[in-house]
């Protein structure tokens, strides 16, 4: 029996991927395919090399296809530089700013769309030389939706099981929506081809469908919730550490923040709260963390930065922390956020503290399942009262502790199984 084969497109993807996390769940989808039998081939955008976060050798075993992209290029060469401590642009321009504005609001969906026809051209390609009949394309950025649209025309009809999955929602959330009547309406138009286009439709949270068939049109008989999940197969790299606990309660975070007005993770709600705390804590950041002088001056002793590290390594810093925090600052669509790094906090069996708007679908997650503490990133007084309640419980060592395998639901290989039931 000949072995399926699918082609999985995706803008971001490392090496030439700011943070693991915009990655992981194409990477570990394809690692799951390919042990499963599925020939996986690739495509991503080629930019400045940013890390491979310890997946060199697996990456480097797969057809993995990256095509030169001009957009990419820019905006990893900006991140480097960034972390160098030098930048393209000196100082803030606010006429440049409104420019920069003015030009992503009438770029429908965004500005990717202006490098989409590489994308289908390169396609194209792999499709016919490999015969494949699987594509599954991974947003955001939704402009990668417009490839998998315009493939159609590369294939008889009816022979493409083209398989739209979102990370984030589309139209239906403030970060991405459009402001003006125009560019929204355009952008709405596009997501409607693409849904009705698409053989299935994946989505990571609850909430994305539910917008979905309220704005739009039902579309519940071809929609498959598949959430991110932790990798069941890295729990032998994971030595249980004996349970003490630190000389200062220890908050761990992995992952990307900034504490910038236009970020929908900015920690300075979350810093504010911790700086009235008198006991003795600590926050730890792994990852690109953007945290300004101030904040840094004003936590001192109890703020830690760290660069990003490989995956594996990140593993085994988490199982050091006492705590592990998810925080999100965006009101508009936290009803949907669920970041990846929660799975993993999983994984490792830490408690999780979840920081953002009390609506937020990962709060409500580890409040049904027990695992750790939520607090309303918008009321301080609720946040130091949860911190002293927190510190009070490490000072006792009576912190929430749960079991990894009381939740296969959350392993990768049980929600990628859902993949794999529908190629053809």
């Amino acid at each position: 029996m000949d072995r399926k084969k699918i082609l999985i497109i995706v803008r971001d993807f490392v090496p030439y991927s700011f943070t693991l996390g915009g990655s992981l769940r194409v990477l570990k989808l394809a690692e799951f395919l390919s042990r499963n039998n599925v020939e996986v081939y690739i495509l991503a955008a080629r930019g400045e090399m940013i890390s491979y976060f310890g997946y060199e050798d697996k990456i480097k075993q797969w057809n993995v296809t990256y095509v030169d992209d001009k957009l990419q290029y820019l905006l990893t060469r900006i991140y480097n530089d960034k972390k160098k401590g030098k930048s393209l642009v000196q100082k803030f321009n606010p006429v440049l700013y409104f420019f920069k504005k003015l030009i992503d609001e009438f770029s429908i969906p965004d500005r990717g769309r202006y490098f989409v026809k590489n994308f289908v051209n390169k396609a194209g390609e792999i499709i016919r030389n490999h015969h494949i009949s699987n594509i599954f394309v991974s947003s955001p950025p939704h402009s990668t939706q417009l490839i998998g649209l315009k493939l159609r025309k590369f294939s008889l009809p009816g022979k493409l099981n083209i398989i739209v999955d979102y990370r984030d929602s589309w139209n239906t959330t403030g970060i991405f929506a459009k402001k003006n009547f125009l560019s929204r309406w355009l952008s709405e138009w596009m997501e409607k081809k693409v849904l009705k286009n698409a053989n299935w439709f994946s989505y990571h949270s609850p909430a994305v469908l539910t917008k979905i068939n309220r704005k739009f049109f039902e579309i519940n008989y071809k929609a498959l919730l598949v959430m991110n999940g932790y990798d069941a197969g890295m729990k032998d790299m994971i030595t249980p550490l004996p349970p003490v606990r630190n000389e200062v309660l220890t908050i761990g975070h992995f992952g990307s923040v900034r504490d910038s007005i236009n970020s929908f993770r900015n920690p300075a709600r979350f810093f504010s709260a911790v700086e009235k705390i008198p006991g003795r804590i600590k926050l730890v950041f792994y990852g690109p963390a953007d945290i300004s002088p101030y904040w840094r001056s004003r936590l001192a002793a109890k703020l830690e930065i760290h660069p990003a590290v490989s995956h594996e390594e990140s593993l085994r810093l988490m199982q050091k922390m006492d705590l592990l925090l998810v925080l999100h600052s965006q009101k508009e669509g936290a009803d949907e956020v669920i970041p990846a790094k929660f799975y993993e906090y999983i994984l490792v069996e830490k408690p999780i503290l979840s920081v953002g708007p009390k609506d937020m679908e990962v709060s409500r997650m580890v409040t049904q399942k027990s695992l750790g503490y939520v607090m309303d990133i918008y009321d301080e007084p609720m946040m130091i009262q949860k911190l002293n309640e927190i510190y009070t419980d490490w000072e006792n060592n009576r912190l929430v502790k749960y079991n990894r395998d009381d939740y296969p639901e959350f392993s990768r290989q049980y929600q990628y199984a859902k993949i794999l039931n529908i190629l053809v």
